[in-house]
C-alpha cells in the first residue's frame, strides 16, 4: 500500500497542485529516504527548477523538472501533503518543499521505508524500466495477458502481484479483481482458458478504473494530498472481511496466506 489507484490520485492531485512551479527551498529532515545520494546533491539538483508535469509508472510517481526527474516510491505510509503556509515540523516529516508562489508539499512517511531519487532527464531508470504493463495502456489486452499467462506456474494472486507482468496491483485489489471474475487466488495461471483470461483482464481494469474513481482505498495510513482518505473501502467485496458474508452467496468469507500475504475468497463463488 498504496497501489495503483492510490499513486494514480495523488498523481492527478500533485499535477494540479505542482506543475509549472519553482522549487525555491528544500529541507530534508530524514537522510535515509535518500539512498542514492547526500541530501546536499538532492537539494542542488532540483532547488531553483521548475516542474513542468508530474506522472505516474506503476507505483511510482515521476516529477521532471528541467534537466531532472524526481523519482518517489511512497511504499507503505509515504504520502506528500499540500500547504499554502509552511507547515510546522512534526516527527513523521521527511522533507519539505518550497516554491516560488509562496506554496508548500511536504513528504511525511511514518516508518521511513518510502524513497526518492534523481536522475537526469535522458538517464535510463532501472526501477522503472524492469516493470511490466500498466493495466490502462492499449497493450494491456486479453491477448497480451493470456501469453503471460502461458509462461507462468504461478497461483494466479502471486501471478497478479508480479510487477514485472502487470503494474500497480498490490493485495488489495488482486484479491478484488479475482473475486470480481469468480478464480481461486490458488488456481494456476496456465490453466486459464482464452475466455477466462478475458474475463481477468476486464476485471483488473473495471476494479482498478472503480478505485481510482473512488479516490483509492484507506484502511490505515493512506491519505490523498489533502489530507483525505479514500473511499474504496466501502466497495471491498472480500478483502479484509474475513468471517463475514459473501455479498452474492452468504457464504463466509476465507483467508489463507500465500508468500506470507494474506488472501481472501469466497469458497462458493471462487472454486
Amino acid at each position: 500500500m498504496p497501489e495503483l489507484p492510490e499513486v494514480e490520485t495523488i498523481t492527478r492531485q500533485l499535477r494540479s497542485f505542482v506543475s509549472g512551479k519553482k522549487i525555491d527551498s528544500i529541507t530534508v529532515l530524514r537522510p535515509s529516504v535518500l539512498p542514492k545520494e547526500t541530501p546536499s546533491t538532492f537539494s542542488a539538483r532540483l532547488r531553483g527548477r521548475r516542474i513542468r508535469k508530474v506522472g505516474r509508472r506503476g507505483k511510482y510517481l515521476i516529477f521532471c523538472l528541467d534537466g531532472y526527474k524526481l523519482i518517489v516510491h511512497l511504499r507503505m505510509t509515504g504520502k506528500f501533503l499540500s500547504y499554502h503556509t509552511r507547515p510546522r515540523e512534526n516527527a513523521h516529516l521527511r522533507i519539505l518543499f518550497g516554491f516560488n508562489d509562496g506554496s508548500w508539499l511536504a513528504y511525511h512517511d511514518q516508518r521511513a521505508l518510502g524513497t526518492l531519487f534523481t536522475v537526469q532527464d535522458k538517464e535510463v531508470v532501472s526501477e522503472l524500466d524492469k516493470l511490466g504493463v500498466e493495466p490502462f495502456s492499449p497493450s494491456f489486452t486479453p491477448n497480451f495477458l493470456y501469453q503471460m499467462t502461458r509462461q507462468s506456474r504461478q497461483p494466479l494472486k502471486e501471478f497478479l502481484l508480479n510487477q514485472n507482468r502487470v503494474v500497480g496491483l498490490g493485495n488489495i485489489y488482486a484479491s478484488e479483481v479475482l473475486y470480481d471474475c469468480g478464480m481461486h487466488p490458488e488456481r494456476g495461471a496456465e490453466s486459464l482458458s482464452r475466455d477466462e483470461v478475458k474475463r481477468l483482464t476486464a476485471s483488473i481494469k473495471g476494479i482498478l478504473r472503480q478505485a481510482v474513481e473512488a479516490n483509492g482505498t484507506s484502511l490505515s495510513n493512506y491519505r490523498d494530498l489533502l489530507d483525505q482518505t479514500g473511499n474504496f473501502q466501502t466497495s471491498l467485496k472480500v478483502y479484509g472481511r474475513e468471517g463475514e458474508r459473501c455479498e452474492r452467496c452468504g457464504t463466509e468469507i476465507k483467508r489463507i496466506k500465500q508468500k506470507g500475504r494474506s488472501s481472501y475468497f469466497c469458497p462458493q463463488c471462487q472454486r
